[in-house]
């Protein structure tokens, strides 16, 4: 069995001492953080994975960290503490529109210089829902950083799950989460929607094996 340890971080991340920021939400519906997703750059060839420019599985979760920096950005704040959102469960369901839905539901700060930062990983994995990606070195609320996953490829190919991570997006409010990429959004087309792209972390192997003796011959292969 196969270990594969592999880092969800940001380029060049200022770790510190931790600490809690409360803040003031907008509890009105339409002020609630709202989620879009799709995967990209597929390598693995397969019914049961998610294809490049494709939507999730419906009826699949996603954990979420929330990075809540108040009024600097996420390089410039002293700490790095996913708070606002410490592995939070979202579940998808596909339909017209989509919906992402998770509990306790989570507002944008009413003050936009109130910055928040995510990033998302999938499937959702937890004592229930095991899924053969570890979390226990994942951050929890009061821990600084992005952390890393422990990842071991179950031996059963129909066991094994397509394990990705998103892009980790900055400093966004509610009025430029849906603005493009350059523009410090996440391209969503719709304010206070993050767009999360997650990026496919294994790839397939596929194995040939050729022969020269005569076809009566027969050959088994046990490793």
């Amino acid at each position: 069995m196969k270990k594969f340890f592999l880092i969800a971080a940001a380029a060049a991340l200022v770790l510190s001492s931790c600490s809690k920021n409360t803040v003031s939400e907008d509890t009105s519906d339409v002020n609630a953080i709202g989620f879009g997703t799709y995967s990209n750059k597929a390598t693995k060839s397969s019914s049961t994975f998610i294809a490049n420019g494709a939507k999730l599985t419906n009826n699949t979760m996603f954990g979420v960290y929330g990075y809540l920096t108040l009024n600097n950005t996420y390089e410039g704040a002293t700490a790095h503490t996913p708070a606002f959102m410490p592995n939070q469960f979202v579940t998808y369901a596909a339909g017209t529109p989509d919906t992402y839905t998770y509990n306790p539901k989570r507002y944008w700060p009413k003050d936009e210089t109130t910055k928040i930062s995510f990033y998302a990983y999938f499937p959702y994995t937890d004592a229930s829902n095991p899924t053969g990606i570890t979390v226990s070195t994942m951050p929890n609320k009061d821990t600084d950083g992005q952390g890393s996953f422990d990842y071991t490829v179950n031996d059963t190919p129909a066991n094994q799950v397509d394990f990705m991570v998103s892009d980790f997006v900055k400093d966004l409010t509610y009025s430029n989460a849906g603005k493009a990429v350059a523009e410090g959004g996440t391209a969503s087309g719709s304010e206070g929607l993050v767009k999360l792209t997650f990026h496919h972390m294994l790839t397939k192997i596929g194995v040939r094996v050729k022969t020269t003796v005569d076809t009566d011959t027969e050959i088994k292969i046990t490793k």
